[in-house]
Order: C-alpha cells, then structure tokens, then sequence
C-alpha cells in the first residue's frame, strides 16, 4: 500500500449471467463502449429461436461427468512464491502451440490494423481472450483423460498448451468477435 493506494497483484473478476438487450444497451450506455469496458465482455446474443417442445434430457451419467470434472478443475492447485503465499502456474506453450499461436497472431495483428472504433477495441481484448481461452481448453483437457475422466497432470507440473488448444481458443475468439459485432449493431438500435 502506497499513499493511500490499495495494489493487488494478479487481481481479476470472471461474471457470467444473462442480461435482456434492451437493459444492457441501459447499463453500458455510450460511455462504457466508448472507454472500452464493454470490449473487455465476452457477449453473446444467440438468435431466437421459436421453442419446441423436447423430451430430450439430460443423462445422469453425463451429469455426473461434468460434476467431477467441475470438481477436478477446482481442486486444481497453485504454486507458491517466495512468502509462500499462492502463485500462479506458469504452462508453457508446446512448439507446435507456439508455431499454431504466431500463425493466429500474425493474422489477427492484420485484422486488427484495418480495424478502427469499437471492432478495433473488441479486437485488441480477444487476442489475449485467445489465449486465455486455449488454457481453460488444455485445462478442462487435462482432467478428461480416455473418458475415465483421471487427472491427467498436477498444478505444478501442467502439461503445456499444445496446437489443439490453441486452435479452439482462436476459435473461440473469432466467435466471440463475431458475437460482439451483433451486440454492438443491438446496442446502437433504439427501442423503436
């Protein structure tokens, strides 16, 4: 703590929810889309979809999979620092993780100079969002082994983000980007 200033090493919030069109374009309004907060959102607006009714369910044997890997993901630990105090676990890039993550980030650094305003600041956030997201891929991969769902590697010795995981991460992106041009289209309309 400096001067009256709180720091927070490695802070950071994840929140999901749903949210109607009409009371997002209220809560962000022009300024959280002009200062960027509304780029740092992964929003997604699925086009609706007239119901039909379905007696498909959902099985206990899959409900219990997702369980136990939800329950594997949490009891993933951290290293410690030098205070012994929880740290992070760095997971490297496999060479073909890497070749496949300079590929996307070339490609995306093009796209990113032609774009200007909103898709410019949404573009910027999704390449870290990328990569973020091939490490919650290798993650979940991690604890799903041959469908005995056994863990497959410990907190402190990962394995590292290898090709696959980072093709779905930039998959994954580029959905997220496609998302946020139809949200910001809603945003822009008015209740009329």
């Amino acid at each position: 703590r400096k001067s009256g200033t709180i720091f927070v090493p490695r802070a950071a919030v994840s929140i999901t929810g749903g949210i109607q069109p009409g009371a997002l374009r209220r809560a962000l309004g022009v300024e959280y889309v002009e200062n960027g907060l509304a780029a740092r959102l992964l929003l997604v607006c699925p086009p609706r979809r007239n119901k039909r009714w379905s007696e498909a369910s959902i099985s206990d044997q899959l409900k219990h999979r997702v369980e136990v890997m939800f329950g594997r993901l949490l009891a993933l630990g951290f290293t410690t620092d030098r205070n012994d105090q929880p740290a992070p676990v760095d997971v490297p890039l496999s060479e073909a993780g890497k070749a496949a993550w300079v590929t996307f980030y070339n490609a995306h650094a093009r796209t990113l100079a032609d774009a200007t305003g909103e898709r410019a600041a949404v573009l910027s956030k999704l390449e870290g969002a990328a990569a973020r997201l091939a490490l919650i891929v290798l993650l979940v991969r991690s604890v799903e082994v041959e469908g005995d769902w056994s863990m497959a590697t410990s907190a402190t010795s990962p394995a590292a983000v290898d090709e696959p995981d980072v093709a779905a991460g930039v998959t994954l992106a580029r959905w997220f980007a496609y998302e946020a041009e139809r949200v910001y289209s809603m945003l822009h309309e008015s209740d009329e």
